[in-house]
């Protein structure tokens, strides 16, 4: 064989094999990098659940608390209306004993 030949064809082997192992670094590189971006994304997408969680449960507890509110704002009325018309059929049944009905035991001055 032609000692050129020989010689072309070592230095292509060994840029290939030159082109492979830097095609498996940078492939490592690009592989820890996307690791490293992929495992930042996750973290902050834990967070941000997190924070939506927390923000679902204080809602919740808002909720709650509005319809205890409400609830107690709903007797408190139930009851007022009660004491307005208990108050009113008072002044009913005054009115109707106060009305003079045949001037009979009054004294007139």
């Amino acid at each position: 064989m032609n000692l050129s030949l020989i010689l072309l064809i070592g230095i292509s082997a060994l840029a290939a094999a030159a082109f492979t192992g830097g095609a498996l670094l940078w492939l490592r590189h690009l592989r820890t990098q996307l690791s490293g971006s992929l495992r930042e994304a996750l973290s902050r997408q834990i967070n941000h659940g997190q924070k939506v969680e927390e923000a679902l449960n204080f809602l919740q507890r808002n909720q709650k608390q509005l319809e205890a509110q409400m609830r107690t704002l709903s007797e408190a009325h139930s009851r007022a209306r009660a004491d307005i018309n208990a108050l009113r059929e008072k002044l009913e049944q005054r009115e109707v004993s106060a009305e003079p009905s045949t001037g009979h035991g009054r004294i007139l001055h």
